[in-house]
């Protein structure tokens, strides 16, 4: 079937037309550029407090349609910063967070390809013990794990982080983890996508897209059984 290169998706949002009014007005906490896009944002609305956002996929994935949905032109609450679009969508929408994310979800896909992942597992089911092992300060663990499932570029996680800090302890599980994390099928069939479209090939890109692209799935799933119970 031929791709269609204006693929998207209409999602509706409804937001807290109190605290809207609240932040607009609140001069002093967040920057005037901030303000002004959801004053647009607002003015974009259908009727009353609900919003139709289109999203996409990011740039040289929609063919494929692999990884995230991000919302067209910034037109979303989805391009806000944190504070605003939690204190907007709290009233009318869900939060869904997997604990442990990435590594849960590629204990999935290795349980999918019959692809090992006995060190990662160990990692999910021992979590805390594994992090203190790694550094006594859980923040520099946490983002020693992260590091290694966007393919050693942090800054594909969030990109404030600034300069690294690596691990002073035990890292003898964590490079385990990395031959696991690269050394799979998937990461051969993502290097054929990237090929097919002429990108770098780059672990990192792989590691964000197929990721993202399992999350979408298990996060569409999830909302479709939410759709059967609350509307």
């Amino acid at each position: 079937m031929e791709f269609m290169k204006d693929l998207h998706i209409v999602k509706e949002e409804i937001y807290d037309a109190d605290v809207m009014e609240e932040i607009l007005r609140d001069i002093n906490t967040f920057p005037k550029s901030e303000l002004n896009r959801l004053r647009a944002y607002k003015k974009s609305r259908k009727y009353g407090n609900k919003v139709d956002v289109i999203y996409h996929y990011g740039k040289g994935c929609e063919e494929n349609q692999l990884g995230r949905l991000y919302v067209k032109n910034n037109r979303g609450l989805q391009s806000f910063q944190r504070e605003i679009r939690d204190a907007l969508l709290e009233k009318h929408h869900f939060s869904i967070d997997i604990e442990n994310a990435h590594y849960n979800l590629m204990i999935k896909l290795g349980n999918d390809w019959n692809i090992n992942v006995e060190n990662i597992k160990y990692y999910c089911e021992n979590r805390d013990m594994c992090l203190k092992m790694l550094s006594d300060d859980r923040r520099i663990s946490k983002l020693s794990y992260l590091k290694i499932a966007y393919g050693g570029n942090i800054s594909l996680y969030d990109n404030t982080i600034g300069e690294f800090v690596e691990p002073e302890g035990d890292t003898k599980l964590l490079k385990e983890i990395e031959k696991e994390v690269k050394d799979n099928k998937l990461y051969t069939l993502y290097q054929l996508v990237l090929e097919s479209e002429n990108k770098k090939q780059q672990y990192g890109i792989y590691s964000n897209g197929v990721l993202s692209e399992t999350m979408s799935e298990s996060t569409f799933d999830r909302k479709k059984n939410m759709e059967k119970i609350f509307f």
